[in-house]
C-alpha cells in the first residue's frame, strides 16, 4: 500500500512541475552566483569563495527570496490534493475494499510527507552539487570570508568547522518543513472539499502567521523567518513549530478520515 502510494505521487504531473520549478530556481541562482563579478573588498580580503557560502539559502538575492515565498506552494503541490482525489474519482471505494482506512490514511500521511519533503529538498541538493563543480570546496573564513551566518543565526561555529555537516542539518530542516507544510494541506482537505483551494492555504497562513506577528514584533516566530537568514533562530523555536504543525494535521486528518464515511 505505501509503495503504490509513492508510485503514484512519483508518476503525478504536478510532482514533476513542482520538483521542475524548484530545480530552474536553484540552476538560475547558481548560475547569477557564478556570473557575479568579485568584488573590491574580495579582492582586499584575498579570500576565495567558497562552495559552502553560496548555498542558495545563504544568499540574499531575488531568486532565493521567491523560492523561500513559494516554497508553501511547492512542497503542497506535490501531492496533498490526493486524498480529495481519491473520493471524487471514486478510487478509495476500491482501496477500502482491499485495505482497512486505517492502514490507508497511515500510508496517505505518510507518503504525502516524504512526497513533500522530497520536491523541495531534491533542487536543494542539485543546487549545492552545481556549487562544488563551480567553486572551490574550501573551509569558509569567519573573519576574511563573507558573512554568511549573520550573528544570531542558527549554530554558526558548525558552519564555519564543518560546513558540509551544517549545509546537511538545513536540509533535514527543510524536508521536515516541507512535509509539514504538506501536511497541513492533506489535513485541511478533510473540511475544505476544493482541491485548488487547499493548495495554497498553507502559503496564505504562512504569510498571514507571518505579517501578524510581524506587527507585534515578534516575527522570528514565523516560519518564512528562521528558514531563510535570520538572526533571531533558535532551534527550540524550529522543533516545537514542527512538532506543534504535526500534531494539528495528523489530527485533522487521522481523525477526520476515520470519521469520513465513503459510500
Amino acid at each position: 500500500m505505501f509503495y503504490q502510494e509513492i508510485k503514484r505521487c512519483f508518476s503525478r504531473i504536478s510532482f514533476k512541475i513542482a520538483l521542475l520549478v524548484g530545480i530552474v530556481a536553484c540552476v538560475l541562482s547558481s548560475i547569477s552566483m557564478k556570473t557575479e563579478p568579485y568584488s573590491i573588498e574580495s579582492y582586499i580580503k584575498a579570500y576565495e569563495i567558497s562552495c559552502y557560502d553560496n548555498f542558495i539559502f545563504f544568499n540574499l538575492n531575488s531568486i532565493s527570496n521567491i523560492l523561500i515565498l513559494i516554497f508553501p506552494i511547492l512542497s503542497v503541490l506535490s501531492y496533498s490534493d490526493s486524498y480529495l482525489e481519491d473520493v471524487h474519482s471514486g478510487l478509495i471505494k476500491y482501496i477500502y475494499t482491499r485495505y482497512s482506512k486505517n492502514r490507508y490514511l497511515i500510508c496517505k500521511f505518510v507518503a504525502n510527507f516524504i512526497a513533500g519533503g522530497l520536491t523541495f529538498i531534491i533542487p536543494l541538493i542539485i543546487d549545492f552539487i552545481i556549487l562544488i563543480l563551480s567553486y572551490p570546496s574550501l573551509p569558509t573564513h569567519s573573519i576574511l570570508g563573507k558573512q554568511t551566518i549573520l550573528c544570531g543565526g542558527l549554530f554558526p561555529s558548525l558552519f564555519y568547522e564543518h560546513p558540509i555537516i551544517y549545509i546537511g542539518m538545513w536540509l533535514i530542516i527543510y524536508f521536515m518543513y516541507a512535509g509539514a507544510f504538506a501536511s497541513i494541506a492533506l489535513g485541511i482537505s478533510m473540511i475544505i472539499k476544493n482541491k485548488f483551494a487547499i493548495l495554497f492555504i498553507p502559503f496564505l497562513l504562512c504569510n498571514a502567521i507571518g505579517i501578524i506577528l510581524d506587527v507585534i514584533d515578534k516575527y522570528f516566530y514565523s516560519p518564512i523567518s528562521f528558514l531563510y537568514l535570520s538572526n533571531k533562530q533558535d532551534i527550540r523555536i524550529i522543533v516545537v513549530e514542527f512538532i506543534g504543525i504535526m500534531i494539528v494535521s495528523i489530527f485533522m486528518f487521522y481523525f477526520g478520515g476515520t470519521k469520513n464515511e465513503i459510500y
